[in-house]
């Protein structure tokens, strides 16, 4: 048994959405259950979304108390790179002083402190955004 989630996040002049789709359970008996959410927001980025999606999913899947492994499929290369550290998209300071790439690093952050204890691997969707 695991937990399966797909993130997705978007945004068109700074109006962004984001989404997630999670399958928990046994396959191969087909008790499988979905939860899905998605939500909308202004004055964001792509990549703020991508990461809100995953965020989110995160959050849901730590009320649930999971023990299992946690896969997350992300549409973002960028995002799994940087969420993983293969990037380092926190230490720079100029990312730290503007307001837009702030957010960016606020998400990976927190992303980070909901990942403590939990079995989670990343893994990037095919038509992932690099």
């Amino acid at each position: 048994m695991s937990f399966e989630i797909r993130t997705e996040g978007s945004c068109s002049d700074g109006n962004g959405i984001w989404s997630y789709t999670i399958k928990h359970g046994d396959r191969r008996s087909n008790l499988e259950e979905v939860h899905s959410d998605s939500g909308e927001e202004t004055g964001t980025t792509d990549v703020q979304m991508k990461l809100m999606a995953i965020l989110k999913a995160l959050t849901y899947v730590q009320s649930m108390e999971a023990v299992e492994p946690i896969i997350i499929r992300s549409d973002c290369a960028l995002c799994v790179k940087c969420i993983t550290r293969e990037f380092d998209c926190t230490s720079d300071d100029a990312r730290k002083r503007n307001k837009v790439t702030r957010g960016f690093v606020q998400y990976l952050q927190e992303i980070w402190w909901k990942m403590a204890g939990l079995n989670v691997r990343f893994e990037t969707m095919d038509s992932a955004v690099t």
